[in-house]
């Protein structure tokens, strides 16, 4: 899961948003330890932090079901 997620100031990335969308739809992942590597890969990486925004934006208000489906990088 942290592979579909993803500049300083991570917080306008939507790390957090994400890994806890993410996380209460998966529960072996963790969200603070989601959000941590997001964060981490954002630093530094506007490709990575905006297909964050990308990806929290999609799935902010989808089913669990539905974020497993929906909201796939282009190409996949």
């Amino acid at each position: 899961m942290a592979a579909s997620l993803a500049n300083a100031g991570c917080s306008d990335a939507g790390c957090s948003e994400l890994c806890e969308k993410e996380a209460s739809c998966n529960v072996e992942l963790d969200a603070a330890n989601c959000t941590a590597s997001c964060e981490a890969l954002s630093e530094g990486n506007p490709d990575y932090a905006d297909a964050v925004a990308d990806r929290a934006a999609c799935i902010q208000d989808l089913t669990c079901d539905e974020v497993f489906f929906e909201c796939r990088p282009s190409g996949e």
